[in-house]
Order: C-alpha cells, then sequence, then structure tokens
C-alpha cells in the first residue's frame, strides 16, 4: 500500500514539474501574454483528459498495467527535453525573428502540437494507476480513482512547493526539466522493484543515479548551448538568465546590446530618443521637480536623462526583477549605464503596485516606463485603483505620465478605444490630463492644471531656463510633434469613440482593449468576435443563456451524464475561481512570487483533502446521491462568497486589505480544492457504481475537460470583458443548472 500510495504521488509532482517548466517555456516564446497562458493550459488540459479518457477505456491485466507504466516512463524522459528543445527552436522553424510577436492562429497550434505527446501520455497513465490500485486492493473501480486522484494532489502540491522554494533558486529552467525525467525514473524503479528481485535492486538504483545526475549537470548543459543557438540564431548570445520572474537573454548585434524578457525586447543600448522621450517631457510639466519615481525604465538612459535636470535631489527606481540591473550593469557600455550614487539614486526590488502603496515617499514626478497592458499583470499598473495610490504620494503640483502603443496618424477603431479608455480612467483620478500624439501616446496628469500644457513654446522656454542638453528633445521637435492640426486630429478622434470603459482592478478592460488591439495584426477573424461580444448588450445574460443552451442535451438525459456535467462545470469552476484569485490577489497585495506559490498549493492541498474526505465515504452508505446535490449546492455558494470578499477587501483600509488579502485569497483556494476534490469523489462513486462501469478515465476527463475550457475562456474572454464580479456571477449561475440537472436526476 505504502508501495502504490508512493508511485502516486511521484506521478503527481512529476507531472506538475514538467508543466510548470512548459508553460515557463512557452510563456518564453510567447511574450509572457496572459492570452498564452490560457492557451496552454486549455491545451494541456483536454489532451490530458483525451489521454485519460481514452486509456480508460482499455481492459488491462496486472502484467500489462506496469508493463505500460514502465513503456511510457521511457517516452518521457527522452520526451520532456525534446519537448523543451523544440519550443525553444519553434520561431527559427516558423521563420519569426526575436522579439518578434506572435499571431493568435500560431500560438494556438504551436501549444496545441508542442505539448500534446506528454499531455496525452501523462493523461493515460492517471487510468492505468488506478487499475493498478484496484488489482493490488481488490477495491471497487470508484475508490481506485480516487484514491489516485487525492495522492496525485498531494505530489502536485509537494512538488509545486520544492520548486518554487528550491528548484527556481539554484537550477535553470532545462535543469528543472531534467529533473521531471529523474522523478520518472523513480517511478519506473519503483514498478519494476517487486520484478528485479534483491539481488538486482541495488545495480538499478545505482544506475538510475548516475543517470539522472547525468541529465540534471551534464546533458542539461549542452541541450541549454544547442538550444540557445537555434532561438537567437542570427545573434551573439551573451548571456542567457532565468530569473523567477521569466527569462531574460542579453544579445549583441553589430555593437548593441539588447536585452530580451520573454522573447521580447525590454531596450536596447544607443537609443538615446527613448530615454529622452520617457523622461525629459514629464519633467517639463512640472515647475521644480525635485523627487523623481521611475517605474521600470532603471537602464534605458532614462536615470541619466533624470540627472540633467539640476532641481533633482532623489530618485527612486522601482524594477520588479533585480536580475535586469545586474545584467545591465555587466554588459552595458560604461557611458550608458546607470550612475552609482547611492545618495541620490535608490534602487526598491519589489512589485510596482506593492511599493506604491506601502512608500511614505512624496514625489513631484512619476514616470511608469512599462510595456502596454497586453496581459492582467502589467494592466492592473493602468487601473483606476493604481492611479488613486499614485494620487497618494504624488506632491499638490505633482506630475503623473506614461506611454502606450498608437499611430503617428492615423487612429482606426480599436486604438481609439484603446487610448480614450486609458485616458478616461486617468480623468477619474486627476482633473487634469493631457495626451501627446506620436507613434507613443504620451499621458500626462496631475491635480494642478496651471503647469500641464501642450504647447510646443512653452516647453520650449522651460527647456531652455533649465539649460537641458538634449539630441532630440528640442523645440524643433516639440512644432513638429505638438502642432495644432495633429493635436486637433487626435483630440476629435478620441472623443468621437463611444463605448468607453473604466479600467479598474476587478473591471480589466485595459487588458481586453490592448487584446483587441493586439489581435488586429494578425486575425481578423478573432479581432470582429471580440469586437461582437463587446457590444452586446446585457452580456453576462447572454453568456449564461449561451452556456444554458449547450448545456441542456446533457442534462436532460439518464443520471450517469447527469454527473459528468455537474463534474464538468465544477472543473470549470474552481480553475475559474483559482484564476480569479491569483489575478485578484495581484491586484490587491501585489505580485510576490512565493505568495503565489502558497495560493497554488493551498488549492492542491484542498483537493487532495476533498478527496480523501470522499474515500471515507463507505461504499454501504446509499445517500450519495444526497451527499453529492450538498457539494454542489457548496460549489454554487463559493463564488457569492468570493464577491462578498470582494466587497470587504474593496472597504477595507490599506493596511488591514493587505493583511485580508494574505489570509482571505489562500482560504478561499482552500475551499475552492476541497470542494472540487470531494465533489471528484462522489462523481466517481456514481459513475463507477457497478464493478463493470467501463471507463475509469471518463470522470477525470470529463473534470479536466472543463478545467481546459474555464482556462481558456475565463482568462481569455470573461474576466477581461465581464470583470471579475460577474464572471463570479456566471460561474454561481452555471452550478445552478448543475444543481438543477442533479435534483431532476433524483427525481427520475
Amino acid at each position: 500500500m505504502k508501495r502504490l500510495s508512493f508511485i502516486f504521488i511521484v506521478y503527481g509532482s512529476a507531472v506538475l514539474v514538467v508543466q510548470v517548466v512548459f508553460i515557463r517555456e512557452l510563456l518564453s516564446i510567447f511574450g509572457g501574454n496572459e492570452l498564452a497562458i490560457g492557451l496552454i493550459l486549455g491545451s494541456w488540459l483536454f489532451w490530458t483528459a483525451m489521454g485519460s479518457f481514452i486509456s480508460g477505456r482499455m481492459r488491462l491485466t496486472e502484467r500489462s498495467t506496469e508493463l505500460l507504466i514502465v513503456i511510457l516512463a521511457l517516452i518521457f524522459v527522452f520526451l520532456i527535453p525534446l519537448t523543451v528543445l523544440c519550443a525553444r527552436m519553434s520561431r527559427y522553424i516558423l521563420g519569426i525573428a526575436p522579439g518578434e510577436i506572435i499571431g493568435i492562429i500560431p500560438m494556438a497550434l504551436l501549444a496545441m502540437a508542442l505539448i500534446s505527446p506528454f499531455c496525452f501520455g501523462s493523461g493515460a497513465l492517471f487510468p492505468i494507476l488506478s487499475v493498478i490500485y484496484q488489482q493490488h486492493t481488490r477495491s471497487m473501480p470508484g475508490r481506485a480513482v480516487g484514491f489516485v486522484y487525492a495522492m496525485e494532489g498531494i505530489g502536485a502540491m509537494i512538488g509545486g512547493l520544492v520548486m518554487t522554494f528550491l528548484l527556481f533558486k539554484v537550477l535553470s529552467n532545462m535543469q528543472i526539466a531534467m529533473c521531471g525525467c529523474v522523478l520518472f525514473l523513480i517511478l519506473l524503479m519503483r514498478v519494476i522493484k517487486t520484478r528485479a528481485g534483491v539481488r538486482w535492486l541495488p545495480s538499478i538504483r545505482i544506475a538510475c543515479l548516475i543517470v539522472s545526475l547525468g541529465f540534471i549537470f551534464v546533458l542539461s548543459e549542452y541541450v541549454e548551448r544547442w538550444s540557445n543557438y537555434f532561438r537567437w540564431r542570427g545573434y551573439n548570445v551573451v548571456e542567457s538568465h532565468n530569473s523567477i520572474y521569466g527569462n531574460i537573454t542579453v544579445t549583441e548585434l553589430e555593437g548593441q546590446v539588447n536585452f530580451f524578457s520573454n522573447g521580447l525586447l525590454l531596450f536596447s543600448s544607443e537609443d538615446p530618443l527613448s530615454a529622452e522621450e520617457s523622461v525629459h517631457f514629464a519633467l517639463l510639466q512640472h515647475p521644480e521637480p525635485r523627487s523623481v519615481l521611475l517605474i521600470g525604465g532603471g537602464l534605458n538612459g532614462g536615470i541619466r536623462e533624470v540627472l540633467k535636470h539640476s532641481a533633482v535631489r532623489r530618485i527612486d527606481v522601482v524594477e520588479l526583477d533585480a536580475s535586469i540591473i545586474d545584467l545591465g550593469l555587466k554588459y552595458l557600455p560604461p557611458e550608458e549605464a546607470p550612475p552609482d550614487n547611492p545618495e541620490l539614486i535608490h534602487y526598491h526590488f519589489i512589485d510596482p503596485r506593492y511599493y506604491l502603496q506601502t512608500t511614505s515617499t512624496m514625489y513631484d514626478v512619476i514616470v511608469f516606463n512599462m510595456p502596454d497592458p497586453s496581459n492582467a499583470l502589467v494592466n492592473r499598473l493602468y487601473t483606476r485603483e493604481c492611479f488613486q495610490e499614485v494620487s497618494s504620494i504624488l506632491s499638490p503640483e505633482g506630475v503623473v505620465s506614461f506611454s502606450v502603443t498608437s499611430s503617428e496618424n492615423f487612429l482606426n477603431d480599436e486604438l481609439a478605444a484603446f487610448l480614450a479608455g486609458m485616458k478616461a480612467t486617468l480623468e477619474v483620478v486627476f482633473p487634469t490630463c493631457v495626451i501627446f500624439p506620436g507613434n507613443t501616446a504620451l499621458f500626462f496628469a496631475s491635480h494642478s492644471p496651471e503647469y500641464i500644457t501642450e504647447n510646443p513654446d512653452t516647453l520650449a522656454q522651460r527647456l531652455k531656463e533649465r539649460a537641458v542638453e538634449t539630441l532630440y528633445v528640442h523645440p524643433a521637435f516639440f512644432s513638429f510633434r505638438l502642432s495644432e492640426h495633429r493635436l486637433n486630429n487626435f483630440t476629435t478622434r478620441l472623443a468621437e469613440t463611444t463605448h468607453v470603459r473604466i479600467n479598474t482592478d476587478l473591471n480589466p478592460v485595459g487588458f481586453y482593449y490592448a487584446i483587441t488591439l493586439w489581435s488586429t495584426y494578425f486575425s481578423r477573424t478573432f479581432r470582429n468576435v471580440l469586437l461582437w461580444l463587446e457590444k452586446i448588450p446585457y452580456k453576462s445574460v447572454c453568456f449564461g443563456l449561451f452556456l444554458l443552451c449547450s448545456a441542456l442535451p446533457v442534462v436532460i438525459v439518464r443520471r450517469k451524464r447527469t454527473v459528468l456535467f455537474a463534474t464538468y462545470v465544477v472543473g470549470l469552476s474552481m480553475i475559474g475561481l483559482e484564476m480569479i484569485v491569483l489575478l485578484s490577489y495581484q491586484s490587491f497585495y501585489g505580485y510576490i512570487y512565493e505568495h503565489v506559490a502558497v495560493l497554488i498549493a493551498c488549492f492542491m492541498g484542498g483537493l487532495a483533502v476533498g478527496a480523501l474526505i470522499g474515500l471515507r465515504i463507505k461504499k454501504t452508505d446509499n445517500r450519495v446521491i444526497t451527499y453529492f446535490a450538498g457539494v454542489q449546492f457548496l460549489a454554487v455558494l463559493l463564488p457569492i462568497l468570493m464577491v462578498g470578499f470582494f466587497f470587504v477587501m474593496l472597504n477595507a483600509e490599506p493596511a488591514i486589505r493587505a493583511a485580508l488579502a494574505r489570509l482571505g485569497f489562500p482560504s478561499i483556494l482552500l475551499l475552492a480544492g476541497i470542494i472540487g476534490g470531494l465533489h471528484f469523489q462522489l462523481a466517481n462513486r456514481l459513475y463507477l457504481a457497478e464493478e463493470s462501469a467501463g471507463n475509469r478515465g471518463a470522470v477525470y476527463a470529463v473534470d479536466l475537460l472543463g478545467a481546459a475550457v474555464g482556462a481558456s475562456l475565463i482568462s481569455v474572454f470573461f474576466i477581461p470583458l465581464l470583470g471579475m464580479m460577474i464572471t463570479c456571477a456566471e460561474l454561481t449561475f452555471l452550478n445552478i443548472i448543475a444543481l438543477a440537472g442533479i435534483i431532476f436526476g433524483m427525481k427520475r
């Protein structure tokens, strides 16, 4: 029994380790876009569900199950590094240059193709392990599936914690992938232990130890170098560094040093135009800037440009990833590296929102040098709540500035809606807002309207009075950038935009607008779908009716399919709540990686606890369907609890809010995991009520299929389009349908 439990726990740990490695690699290829996360998770869960369903239909003997485990484990040992290698070579194979954005269609196809072999195999392994447990314990099929599910959850929780608090700190992503291979070798060795004989067991262990060390410390280095050669072909890779926040790569091309984050260009050396634009326009809007806060942009030359304003006495630079500064100091030319002046320049390696919430320093100018809000993590820096936090640390005459993608002369509907939404959100907090048009739209806002200006002559006079020497930001550039004709056309175009919505933490429409704008470059069909959804009135009702219509054919049939539909709904709902919690935790508390890992561990631990509780229900208990309906009712209530918690958080003081976030969000995820695990166990008991019930992977497959749909729809459509509150209401509505189906089935 202990040997079997150990095998199942190792299986759960190995799958989670490989899953995280694949997600990190693909996010690096896709530029960290949140849309990619939904596609990756959706593909992962879909193929795992398919493998589980097909494998569950097989009729296996004890010898054949152990043989299949050995074969699959050996395949995984070679498949895992091969998949990572193919992922890193994918840009080269598809002819996509480093720094180039990948379109929605190639992204979806690439995610589906790369991870499908491993996901299908790991999903197929779940019913096989359930058969082994059933054969050794002579238990019912439902109990066998439930026990493996519980042990897998425990293994996933252990694997997630070990990765976060240990492996990420000491090993590269490729070495962690090799650790996944080692776990499958351990699983293989444990399975063949009883057949190897005592005499050969020490030799097998020594061989596995040697192979494991070779995988982690020798083979991984060769694969790393080879894959980077193809990934950055045409560039001289100076250094590639994996931090807990992503991949940072430094390249050199014809003397220019380029810094990439997750495959997208951060900045380059010898780019004074970007450095001057990011700083001088903002500082010229203030009469005498003494204290300056830079959110990002610590290495693009901005610090040196700030120092050209003689009144500046303090510069604070906030960067999430300290490795960016370290690599910049190491590889940038001395004349471009930030000066070493600790009395004047202060670095803070922390989440920007967390810094805004906790600092007591007041600033004259705050400059955001951040990417467009193309994912939820960055979008939280463009919300009403973020600007309110900025306002609280801004001096009475202070100025806040940021820039986003725009167009030199023409604004299409998507771009106009995006810029108008940013302007409307900023004006909720600041009475004065000015935008400079161009390839990048520069936003300036303040509580003091007498200094904010878009007059080129006024800006030229201030530049002359301060004796600031620049190459590009000069009076002639002001006259070109801020011509009366251009300003009037730009202002009129934004004023014509309708359906402008405010970007908030719980309703991240900036993320939605950015996705719509991004989609116009690649897929007109996807863009049209997004625009159509945005214009639907009463969106929550329409989405609910759509889901209801798709569910009715399943709900009205016999009990077993009603059970499967309820499993599908709970799988969708629980992963939906997990994603809502992760995103809202970032908004309310700040992105601290270890805390996010604890959240995930709470969910996985809850799954294991719920599954173990379900195992304690005796097989002679004839009230299983009543318990099942009760757990489904809890699934109805949990999103409502989430909405109530949001209201408490929004009305709490900042200090109390941080404490509530650290306690409340993990508790909600723990409850979600318990409900999901217990619901899965009861569904198995009902579906596999008889020994000859058949497919042992059906419930597991449906659970994963629901999670796949939830990962894709909720992250890409529901949260950006409807916001977190209405998304919770949708999840409640869907669970009510499932509960009605269960009650209807009971009456039949």
